[in-house]
């Protein structure tokens, strides 16, 4: 596979000896009718993915990111980025996140919003551990499962309204630090221990925030478009597989089969103390790139059984996308207003002052990197059902009745 520094926008990767033609008229319902047997578990994940979801941008590159982080094996990783789908409602978001949980088999713990962090963390638990209980003493990697966590639809406002969600996430991304303790009843510590693989998604673009800079660093951003009007675009929707009208049962069997050589886990363990990092470093990754993919990267290189060096140069033009995504967010401008309209929300007496229009709203979407007009703001504030007034000489917006 070549892969090219000049991004072209994606066309839906056919998988080898797949007829379009013959799907469309095709009424297939088990995932194994859609599986190449000579072809290796990686590959027909990522065929899979492939044609459930349409990336406007390169679809070579973020299918590998995806089905990688799909086929993800969480004992041999130390470090693991969270999987962040961002982007407009009806851009597949929820069906990225869907398609990963049932070729994990766990679309019934999909986490949908306003989710708790009781209930997220009762999740990992007993998802993550042959055995549990409530006080967990059994750490060790023989007592673990490989698992992953999907939640759906994630809001800024989940976060900002429980603290202890944004530090779930946070120090579930580090094996080295995932212990959270919640001080429980008669002053004693409760332990929570919040590592594994995690895909969320969201309309909102809050991680370009200051305040969640630290998240930010942890994710790797898959930026999501709506289908365009393009002939690719059109073929790929008349010919789309829909997870919801697929069987995924007995698709997991393929991830066991292929981690079952215990081998592999410790490759991935000894290619991380080797000459990975500097090879990184020296095609043009930054330390926070490295340290986000790089275990991910290793199994890469294992699961599609390719040289290192291939698997960088694909990462290396992942990376290369999501430094715009992440630097240029203009796509989050309702996020900017949203925090500030809940701050406002506090101290509204006769309204909530204009300003949140004016310049703190502005300099709020300067600091995301984001421009912002008049217009679209107060079409922004219509939207959630407010109006301009003058009070006083003083102008707010106040609810619409």
């Amino acid at each position: 596979m070549t892969i090219t520094n000049d991004l072209p926008s994606a066309v839906p990767i056919q998988p080898k000896g797949f007829d379009w033609n013959s799907f469309k008229d095709a009424s297939l319902t088990h995932y194994s009718d859609y599986w190449d047997n000579d072809a290796s578990y990686f590959d027909n994940v990522r065929s899979l993915y492939n044609r459930c979801i349409w990336h406007k941008h390169n679809q070579d590159v973020i299918s590998h990111i995806a089905a990688t982080y799909a086929c993800c094996h969480s004992l041999a990783m130390q470090f693991c980025p969270i999987l962040f789908y961002q982007g407009k409602s009806g851009s597949a978001k929820s069906e990225s996140a869907k398609l990963i949980a049932a070729i994990r088999e766990t679309s019934k713990d999909i986490l949908g919003a306003q989710c708790t962090f009781a209930s997220i963390r009762n999740v990992i638990n007993t998802s993550r551990w042959y055995v549990y209980s409530q006080y967990l003493q059994d750490t060790a990697l023989a007592n673990e499962k490989p698992t992953i966590l999907v939640w759906a639809d994630i809001k800024e406002a989940d976060l900002s309204e429980n603290r202890q969600l944004y530090s779930l996430l946070r120090n579930g991304c580090d094996r080295k630090e995932d212990k959270l303790l919640i001080a429980g009843e008669a002053g004693q510590n409760q332990e929570f221990f919040v590592f594994c693989p995690k895909i969320i998604s969201s309309v909102e673009a809050f991680y370009s925030y200051p305040k969640w800079s630290e998240l930010k660093r942890r994710i790797l951003l898959i930026h999501t478009d709506i289908l365009d009007n393009s002939v690719s675009a059109e073929t790929f929707r008349d010919n789309q597989l829909c997870c919801d009208e697929i069987d995924f049962t007995g698709c997991f069997k393929h991830f066991n089969n292929f981690w079952s050589d215990e081998n592999l886990l410790k490759l991935a363990h000894r290619m991380k103390h080797g000459k990975a990092k500097h090879m990184m470093l020296q095609s043009g990754f930054t330390e926070h790139e490295c340290k986000s993919s790089l275990h991910l990267l290793l199994q890469h290189s294992i699961l599609n059984d390719c040289d290192l060096k291939q698997s960088i140069e694909i990462f290396h033009q992942y990376w290369l996308m999501a430094r715009s995504w992440l630097e240029v967010s203009d796509f989050g401008i309702e996020s900017v207003l949203t925090q500030l309209l809940s701050e406002y929300w506090q101290i509204k007496v006769d309204g909530i002052p204009l300003a949140i229009e004016h310049s703190k709203c502005i300099q709020a979407c300067k600091d995301a990197s984001m421009i912002a007009k008049s217009k679209d703001i107060g079409v922004f504030m219509v939207s959630k059902g407010f109006k301009a007034v003058k009070k006083n000489n003083k102008h707010y917006w106040i609810e619409s009745l």
